[in-house]
């Protein structure tokens, strides 16, 4: 079965997605924009994380393989929640170098090098999916959109509101463990074009500027 919202998700594979076929919605989850407490306000007991076999490379999964792009668009709220990648890629690299010790330990070497440790690969590829572009959750590679409704990590809390209302889920969500992060520090003239560069799409699609 051909379907483009199925290549999209089984060909980009940092980009994580959700399903509840209950409640019919589709959340695409982008790394360090409060996902984990909008996955557990969402509620797991009917939700499926279709995108990680392929993530992980172990087959498939029966929802995207048997679900038609117009059942996708017409029966499904589609979802995403984004933040300004500025501030996202500091929060990730401290997220990363803090927990894990496996990037560099300085930021703009982490921007500006290529390989294991960095932003990039040599080929030019993100090496995680917590510093993936935020446009591939929302949008094809021709760039039409499949994402119904857009919130954003500097608005969470009026934005779950909405989203909540839409899809019929109860509870508060609140951005009491995200504290905003002072980005403008970790960054020089140059390094910001850097980054301008390399997220053009996000900062063009979601009105976002340094």
């Amino acid at each position: 079965m051909s379907s483009k919202f199925r290549n999209h998700i089984s060909n980009n594979i940092f980009t994580t997605t959700f399903v509840s076929e209950d409640r019919k919605f589709i959340y695409t989850r982008p790394g360090r924009t409060a996902g984990t407490s909008i996955v557990n306000s969402l509620g797991r007991g009917d939700m499926e994380e279709i995108s990680r076999v392929y993530y992980y490379k172990k087959g498939t999964n029966d929802w995207l393989e048997n679900t038609t792009d117009s059942e996708i668009e017409n029966d499904y709220y589609k979802f995403t929640f984004v933040r300004n990648p500025f501030e996202r890629i500091v929060s990730a690299w401290r997220a990363f170098h803090k927990n894990t010790g496996k990037v560099n330990s300085n930021f703009e070497i982490f921007i500006r090098n290529r390989g294991v440790g960095h932003l990039l690969y040599e080929n030019g590829e993100f090496t995680n999916d917590h510093w993936f572009p935020q446009s591939n959750y929302v949008e094809y590679s021709d760039g039409s959109s499949f994402i119904d409704y857009v919130g954003k990590f500097e608005n969470l809390e009026k934005d779950w509101k909405t989203l909540a209302t839409k899809i019929e889920v109860k509870g508060t969500l609140t951005k009491a463990r995200y504290s905003t992060i002072n980005y403008k520090s970790f960054y020089t003239t140059e390094l910001t074009k850097v980054v301008s560069d390399i997220y053009k799409r996000d900062l063009e699609l979601f009105n976002y500027e340094f």
